[in-house]
């Protein structure tokens, strides 16, 4: 296993600053620069002419159907800590990316988890870790963290393809295949569904 894949509705680097980003990125990790559409409730993807949020309902702020007095008092991001505590996080984060690149699961897995420690409402970290932990055949401690990550964004197509394997991994394919029909049914359209595809042909 490995990273999540970069799908073709999510830019392969930042318009902004030209920083490598991962599909699961709702901001760029180097500038900040919000490189898609997120509602601010739930994390699912939303699309730009929606008022609210197909996955959990809320009025999205500053569309249109939305109202004002909803729109000036936007719900919190959760995970977008802003202050030493959030940098701290992404630099671990930033690290265990290194790591895990090089292969170094044990000390990417340390990095993983302290930036979770900082940011457990971020489900990125979320992922990070539980993937590395798999690379590390930790399954068991793994599938907590994917299913914690996908608490935290229903819409994670990623993790649910990366859990499916996890699930193969401890021979458990009803889960499996639960986990990868998911992909299809969230993103029919994507990379991880042709992937997802690919497995339950697979299994």
């Amino acid at each position: 296993m490995g990273y999540v894949r970069t799908g073709e509705s999510q830019p392969e680097a930042c318009p902004s600053c030209g920083s490598p980003l991962r599909r699961e990125f709702n901001f760029c990790p180097a500038c900040g620069e919000r490189v898609r559409d997120i509602c601010p409730n739930c994390r699912a993807d939303v699309e730009p002419a929606w008022a609210y949020c197909a996955a959990c309902g809320v009025p999205l702020a500053g569309r249109e159907e939305a109202e004002p007095a909803e729109a000036a008092a936007e719900p919190s991001l959760g995970y977008l800590v802003t202050d030493g505590a959030g940098e701290r996080a992404e630099a671990h984060n930033t690290r265990g990316s290194e790591l895990y690149e090089r292969d170094d699961y044990e000390e990417a897995v340390r990095e993983f988890s302290a930036a979770v420690d900082l940011a457990p409402h971020n489900p990125v970290y979320r992922v990070n870790l539980a993937v590395a932990l798999s690379e590390m055949g930790e399954h068991e401690r793994a599938v907590p963290e994917f299913e914690e990550a996908l608490r935290l964004d229903p819409s994670n197509v990623g993790a649910y393809l990366q859990l499916g394997y996890t699930y193969q991994e401890m021979e458990r394919p009803r889960q499996a295949v639960d986990a990868w029909k998911k992909v299809l049914q969230l993103a029919p359209d994507s990379p991880e569904a042709e992937e997802a595809q690919d497995a339950l042909e697979n299994i």
